[in-house]
């Protein structure tokens, strides 16, 4: 787990996605692939999620990462997704409870379980 958040600080800093605001919300999931299942798929179906919660959450200039191990088990990976403030966060998770991605849910559990998250404020140094 703290391989996983420091490999999110590093995408988070490479991206520069702090500097767009003096502090951003970003989630932190770490996950298992399913068995047969691949890092491709989920990285498609993610693409998916990303676009369509942009298209339902209004001003939500969200962004989210897959995270691969570069050290350790390859199975296991993560998502850090990026709300630019707690109000966009709050308006993602109800979208998210719609209809609309019954589908792009159904597809990730297909293809994964995610044993937790944690939800923290970034801020640029």
């Amino acid at each position: 787990m703290k391989k996983l958040v420091i490999a999110a600080l590093f995408v988070l800093a490479a991206a520069g996605v702090a500097a767009q605001e003096e502090s951003a919300i970003v989630e932190l999931w770490t996950c298992n692939l399913k068995e047969g299942k691949t890092l491709d798929e989920v990285k498609a179906t993610n693409s998916k999620w990303v676009a369509l919660m942009n298209e339902k959450v209004e001003d939500g200039e969200i962004t989210s990462y897959v995270l691969s191990n570069v050290v350790g088990s390859p199975e296991t990976f993560g998502y850090a997704d990026i709300f630019p403030n707690l109000e966009v966060w709050a308006k993602a998770k109800r979208a998210g409870q719609g209809d609309d991605f019954s589908e792009i849910d159904a597809e990730f559990d297909a293809l994964t379980v995610c044993t937790s998250n944690a939800l923290h404020r970034s801020s640029q140094s």
